[in-house]
């Protein structure tokens, strides 16, 4: 008798993705509130800002094609985030910042390890 398929869990495979993409939209959000003198300045501060969205993006797309090792990214840079960011500080920043990479991170592992 041949052997099913196991059919992968939906639900596991999206809600790690979701979440990011949102984390994503919120750190974008946020890189557009930069107000300088002038025109110049705010282009430099939201280009500047955008680095930290952009470093997610890039292992947000590693983590899709790997979600082990991706998952495992995750979680360091979700511990980076504590300490440098100082989100231990504040429950309502860490809740917002830290928790949803460091969720997404657990959930990629956990999806890795059932490939």
């Amino acid at each position: 008798m041949p052997k099913k398929k196991k059919k992968p869990n939906k639900i596991l495979y999206w809600i790690p993705r979701v979440i990011m993409i949102l984390y994503l939209a919120l750190l974008l959000l946020l890189s557009f509130d930069k107000t300088g003198e002038t025109f110049w300045e705010n282009i430099l501060g939201i280009l500047i800002q955008l680095i930290l969205p952009a470093v997610f993006l890039v292992f947000l797309l590693y983590t899709w094609k790997k979600p082990l090792w991706g998952g495992i990214a995750l979680i360091v840079l979700g511990i980076i985030t504590f300490f440098a960011f100082g989100t231990y500080k504040e429950i309502i920043t860490f809740l917002t910042i830290t928790l949803p990479v460091l969720f997404s991170g657990i959930l990629f592992v956990i999806e890795g390890k059932k490939k």
